[in-house]
C-alpha cells in the first residue's frame, strides 16, 4: 500500500488445519553476568584516554539481578478448512540494579497475556480475519537514578491493545479487494511511587537544582499524568492488473480514515515546583492542575499507484497521495485547584489562570497536501545480474496531539515566578520566614514566564504541515552465485519544520549579560573557570508564543553506503556494509 512515510507491517500466524505451537523460556541472574564497569569510572574524576569520567564513582553497571522469560503459542484448526486460531503468550520479568545505586533494584515487566486471530473462510474468494493483541508494561521505579530519588522516580503501569476485523476478497483473476477497521487503545499512567508503598519517608513539593538537575530527595517530580488514547481507523484498498498497457500495471487505490483522540490527566502534588540555583532560591512554578484536557487528530487520506513493468528490463513505480489532517478539540471543561497559600494574592494573571472555565469546540489547523512518488528498476546489463534503481518521494508529518494540546486552554500550564532568598538589600518579594517554601503571595517576586501549552501557545492560522523528501539510487550486482555488491546514496530532508516563536520576546535580548561558568570540574574558584557574554532581555517584556513553521528550520541528510552479501548457501551468509551520514540542522 501506498502509506505516508515508513511503514512497518507484520502478519500474525493464522494457524492451519494441523495443530501446532512451540514454547520458549530463558533464565539468568547476577551469578551469570560479568559487572564491566571500567576501573577509570570506578573512581571519582578519573579520565580515561578519551577524556571521560565520573563525578560519582560507580560499583556496578545496570546489572541485573534476575531475569526470566516465558514464551508459548499454539495454533490449529477450530473447523478444518474453515476456521483456523492462533494464541500466543508471553512474560518477561526483569530486576536490574541501578547504576550507582547499588542497593537499588527496579523491575521492568513486560507482559503479552494474549494475542489473539481467527480466520474465517467463507468461500473459495473470501476469507475473515479477527485480531486483538494486549500488551502490558510495569516499570515501578521508572527514572530513578543518582539524580532523580526513590522519593521523585515514576510508577508505570501502561497497556496498549491494537485489534482489527478484515475482510478480504477475490474478484476474479485480476482485482484483490481488503477492507479493515482497527482501533488502538492505549493507557499510560506516570504516578508516584508513594502511591504504590514503594517510598514511605518525607513527602513535599518537588525541588531542583539547575546547576546540576539534581531533584530534592523527599519531593516530588514534575511529569504525572495518566494519559488515555483511542485510534479507531479504517482502511480500503483495491488492488487491480491489467496487461497490454505500453507493458503490464498493477494499480491499487486506497482510502483511510482515522480519529485519534488524546484524554491527558495531569497533575501536581501541591501544585507547585521549585526551581533553585545551587545552595540559594532561584524560581517556583505555580500550576493549574489537576487538568485534563481532551484533543482530538482526524485524518483522512486517498492514494493511487502504479507498478508498470514497461519492458523486460525496465519496471516503473508511480504514486499519489491526498492527506487531510485536521487538529481539533471538543467542547471541555476545568477548575483548577488553586494555592492555599495565595487564596488573598490579587494578581490579575495568577486569578485568570486559576478561574474554571468552559473552553468551547475549535479547530486550530486544518491542512490539505498532495505527496508524489516516483521510482525505477532497470536491468541494466541485461542479463538479470545488475540492477540500478532509483526513487524519489515525499512524505508529510502526522501532527498526532502536537498542535490542539498547545493552544486547548484545558491542559497543563505553568507560571513561573522569580522565589529568592531575602537578604539586606531584599526584603520584599522573598522567602520572608527563610523556610524555603511559598507562604503567600508577598514572597512571590517577578513574573518571569508562562510555561507549557494550556493557552499560552497560539497556533498559526498559516501553518503549513512539514515535508519530508527523499532522493535515493543504488547499484547492485551479482558477482557469482549467492553473492552480490551494492553502492547506494540516500539524500533526505526536512522542510517547514514546526517550532516555537515568541514574536515580542525575540528582539528583546538587548541587555548585556555576564555568565561564568565553572568549567569541567564543575567548582568556581578552580583553574578551568571561565566567562564570556552574552544577552538577556529587558524586564517586563510580554510573551506571544506562536508554534509556526519559523524560517530556517531545516535539515538535510546524505548517506553513502557500500555493501557485500552472501545469501544463506550451504550452510552460511554474510552481510556486510560500510556508510558514512552526513547531517546538516538549522
Amino acid at each position: 500500500a501506498f502509506a505516508g512515510g515508513a511503514v512497518l507491517s507484520i502478519s500474525v500466524k493464522s494457524g492451519s488445519d494441523r495443530l501446532s505451537g512451540n514454547w520458549y523460556s530463558d533464565y539468568q541472574n547476577d551469578s551469570m553476568i560479568a559487572n564491566n564497569v571500567p576501573s577509570f569510572l570506578q573512581t571519582a574524576n578519573t579520565r580515561d584516554d578519551d577524556g571521560f569520567f565520573t563525578r560519582t564513582p560507580l560499583q556496578r553497571g545496570n546489572q541485573i539481578q534476575k531475569q526470566y522469560d516465558l514464551n508459548g503459542n499454539i495454533g490449529g484448526p477450530i473447523w478444518k478448512g474453515k476456521i483456523w486460531g492462533f494464541y500466543s503468550y508471553r512474560l518477561n520479568d526483569q530486576y536490574k540494579y541501578t547504576t550507582g545505586l547499588p542497593s537499588n533494584i527496579e523491575r521492568s515487566k513486560l507482559t503479552n497475556p494474549y494475542t489473539l486471530k481467527l480466520t474465517y473462510q467463507v468461500s473459495q474468494n473470501n476469507q475473515l480475519i479477527g485480531f486483538i493483541n494486549k500488551r502490558q508494561k510495569l516499570q515501578d521505579k521508572r527514572g530513578i537514578s543518582l539524580t532523580t530519588p526513590l522519593s521523585a522516580a515514576y510508577y508505570q503501569s501502561s497497556e496498549n491493545t491494537p485489534m482489527k476485523a478484515e475482510w478480504t476478497s477475490i474478484l476474479g483473476s485480476r482485482a484483490f479487494l481488503d477492507v479493515l477497521v482497527g482501533n488502538w487503545w492505549n493507557f499510560f499512567p506516570l504516578r508516584p511511587v508513594r502511591d504504590f508503598d514503594l517510598y514511605d519517608g518525607p513527602w513535599g513539593p518537588g525541588r531542583v537544582n539547575l546547576a546540576n538537575s539534581q531533584i530534592f530527595d523527599g519531593g516530588a517530580n514534575n511529569g504525572y499524568q495518566d494519559q488515555k488514547r483511542w485510534k479507531p481507523q479504517g482502511y480500503v484498498s483495491l488492488s487491480y492488473f491489467k496487461d497490454g498497457w505500453a507493458g503490464s500495471h498493477d494499480f491499487k487505490v486506497g482510502y483511510d480514515i482515522k480519529r485519534d483522540r488524546r484524554e491527558l490527566f495531569r497533575d501536581q502534588p501541591f501544585d507547585v515546583f521549585y526551581r533553585d540555583n545551587g545552595a540559594a532560591l532561584s524560581q517556583v512554578d505555580v500550576y493549574n492542575t489537576s487538568v485534563t484536557g481532551t484533543n482530538d487528530v482526524n485524518y483522512q487520506a486517498a492514494w493511487i499507484n502504479d507498478t508498470w513493468k514497461l519492458t523486460n528490463r525496465l519496471t516503473a513505480t508511480v504514486g499519489l497521495r491526498f492527506e487531510y489532517y485536521k487538529d481539533e478539540w471538543p467542547e471541555q471543561e476545568f477548575s483548577p485547584n488553586g494555592i492555599p497559600a495565595l487564596a488573598g494574592f490579587n494578581d490579575a494573571r495568577y486569578q485568570e489562570f486559576m478561574a474554571p472555565r468552559t473552553v468551547d469546540a475549535r479547530v486550530v489547523a486544518n491542512t490539505k497536501d498532495l505527496s508524489p512518488r516516483v521510482g525505477f528498476a532497470y536491468d541494466l546489463t541485461g542479463d538479470n545480474r545488475t540492477v540500478v534503481k532509483a526513487y524519489f518521494g515525499q512524505s508529510r508529518w502526522n501532527s498526532a496531539d502536537e498542535l490542539a494540546d498547545k493552544e486547548n486552554p484545558v491542559g497543563l500550564a505553568q507560571l513561573r515566578y522569580a522565589f529568592l532568598d531575602c537578604t539586606a538589600t531584599r526584603t520584599t518579594g522573598c522567602d520572608l520566614n527563610g523556610n524555603r517554601l511559598l507562604d503567600s503571595g508577598a514572597e512571590l517576586g517577578a513574573f518571569n514566564t508562562t510555561v507549557g501549552g494550556a493557552g499560552f501557545v497560539r497556533i498559526d492560522r498559516d501553518l503549513n504541515r512539514p515535508v519530508s523528501n527523499e532522493i535515493s539510487t543504488n547499484v547492485e550486482r551479482e558477482i557469482t552465485n549467492g553473492l552480490s555488491a551494492r553502492v547506494s546514496y540516500v539524500y533526505k530532508n526536512m522542510r517547514d519544520i514546526w517550532g516555537e516563536d515568541d514574536t515580542i520576546r525575540n528582539g528583546s535580548f538587548t541587555v548585556p549579560f555576564t555568565v561564568s561558568d565553572p568549567g569541567v570540574d564543575g567548582v568556581a574558584g578552580t583553574g578551568d573557570d571561565q566567562t564570556f557574554q552574552t544577552f538577556d532581555r529587558a524586564a517586563n517584556v510580554g510573551l506571544d508564543r506562536v508554534y509556526t513553521n519559523p524560517e530556517g528550520y531545516d535539515a538535510d541528510f546524505q548517506s553513502v553506503e557500500v555493501a557485500l552479501n552472501r545469501r544463506m548457501m550451504g550452510k552460511w551468509m554474510l552481510l556486510t556494509s560500510a556508510g558514512m551520514t552526513w547531517s546538516k540542522m538549522q
